[in-house]
């Protein structure tokens, strides 16, 4: 809860490097091993 907070006052960023939908899990896993990712690799479950 409290990290919620902190993200809804700009507190706190999340920055994404991409967005795979989960059809795409092995591009996904392959932009993470590259080691260059600048931010999170998120895998979207409904898309």
């Amino acid at each position: 809860m409290e990290v919620a907070k902190l993200y809804e006052n700009d507190s706190v960023k999340a920055y994404f490097d991409t967005i795979f939908p989960l059809s795409e899990v092995r591009k996904a896993h392959e932009r993470s091993e590259e080691g260059h990712a600048r931010g999170k690799i998120v895998l979207n479950i409904k898309g």
